[in-house]
């Protein structure tokens, strides 16, 4: 499994303001499970937020030679790509700043990794539920939120089986990467989207995420995009961050 792709050219600088180097840990943190490579502790800036501290994989490669991730890959394919803090994710938790929606509303969080972007909308006061594919990024996220201080729900979630209730925001970060998740996403984005709700999804400026654009003209939804700090984009770009914004029609 390769890695996520490297940050572009103009990135470095804005990824390097945000996050300051990770610690290593000499044990496992309490709450969480021994991984390849153990842990790491690193902090981040979120812009208009307090400093969001993450527990994070050490060296996400080391799963690569697990023998339990690799007969998990033979028998479906499988990549922990949880384990991976995707760079898209990093700046879309600093974008939180200039959410329209007010604070503390019902939000959920799809593919949530290790939990950066939930955790700093529950820090800046929203209701959240993370939720991903992963029952090891539950966890992860989980006590990611305990870590933080803040309160947030953490369950695990198949972009195939949307859940029952509806909520007036939906966010996601680096969800597009597979054209085959864009059918998923967008039905379970139908299902689950309140009718006058909002859903911001961030992307590193991935090729797939055209397609993603191309798609979407034939769904409910119609869409803006913007960069990093809230201003339009007139269309999709690659190699930089965008972040999709999504209502009804």
């Amino acid at each position: 499994m390769p890695p996520p792709a490297e940050a572009p050219a103009d990135a470095p600088p804005l990824l390097q303001e945000i996050r300051h180097p990770a610690e290593r840990l000499p044990q496992t943190p309490p709450g969480l499970f021994e991984i390849p490579a153990g842990w790491a502790l690193a902090t981040y800036d979120v812009g208009g937020l307090r400093p969001v501290q993450l527990y994070q994989p050490a060296d996400p490669d080391a799963f690569l030679e697990s023998d339990t991730v690799l007969a998990r890959h033979e028998a479906d394919g499988y990549m922990p790509y949880w384990a991976y803090l995707w760079p898209a994710a990093v700046v879309m938790a600093r974008a939180l700043q200039f959410a329209p929606w007010p604070t503390g509303t019902r939000l959920l969080e799809l593919g949530a990794g290790v939990g950066l972007v939930g955790v700093s909308a529950a820090v800046r006061g929203d209701h959240v539920t993370i939720t991903d594919y992963d029952h090891e990024a539950i966890l992860v996220a989980r006590e990611n939120a305990r870590l933080n201080l803040v309160e947030a729900q953490a369950r695990q979630l198949d972009w195939r089986d949307p859940p029952a209730e509806s909520f007036p925001v939906i966010i996601a970060s680096e969800v597009l990467y597979e054209e085959r998740n864009h059918a998923p996403i967008l039905n379970l984005i139908d299902k689950t989207l309140a009718c006058d709700g909002l859903c911001w999804i961030g992307d590193a400026g991935r090729t797939r995420a055209e397609w993603f654009a191309e798609k979407l003209k034939f769904t409910p939804f119609e869409y803006q995009l913007y960069d990093e700090n809230y201003q339009p984009l007139a269309k999709p770009r690659f190699g930089r961050f965008q972040l999709f914004e999504l209502r009804r029609k």
